[in-house]
């Protein structure tokens, strides 16, 4: 249950904080993380809740997290904690304070998300010119559409850009 630590951190709270949310002992909170207990199903619910985080952020250990959703944990904090800012001596116009962060790592979120759909496409790359119509080959169009689109705003898209570099810097065709 390390996932349950890792979002703690990513809050910024302690077990007795959450502990006190959920109206528990602190020590059954720490066996839950530690793994020495499962979550109670009603406790599991008001976490999914509290946090806006599925199920299986709090029943998968820290280390099996994938960068995704590492940074959807984050985003998940930075949304609790969006507060609507109306300082006329910081800005004339209102905002929310986390927004910009949220909107850098929902790209940052879509982007890894589209890495991960190129690595699978070109584990596949044979397929590509078999005139296969199907759903897979109609997606797989769409994301090398998208892939055009990023290299042709890399200005706009350096760090996907650069990740997309890394990507294929080994990878060669063959005729």
């Amino acid at each position: 249950m390390g996932g349950l630590s890792l979002i703690l951190r990513e809050f910024n709270m302690t077990s007795k904080d959450l502990a006190d949310v959920l109206g528990i002992t602190r020590q059954s909170l720490n066996d839950w993380v530690r793994g020495k207990r499962n979550i109670p199903s009603v406790r599991l619910k008001e976490m999914i809740e509290f946090f806006n985080l599925t199920e299986e952020y709090f029943l998968k250990d820290e280390d099996e997290y994938t960068e995704v959703e590492r940074l959807e944990v984050k985003k998940s904090y930075l949304k609790k904690t969006n507060k609507l800012i109306n300082d006329p001596t910081i800005s004339p116009y209102r905002f929310w304070s986390n927004q910009n962060e949220i909107d850098r790592i929902f790209a940052l979120i879509e982007n890894k998300k589209l890495l991960l759909r190129i690595e699978a496409l070109i584990s596949n790359v044979g397929r590509l010119g078999d005139g296969d119509y199907s759903i897979e080959s109609t997606n797989n169009y769409y994301l090398f559409e998208k892939i055009e689109y990023v290299l042709r705003n890399e200005s706009d898209n350096t760090e996907i850009t650069n990740a997309l570099r890394e990507l294929f810097k080994d990878f060669k065709v063959e005729n």
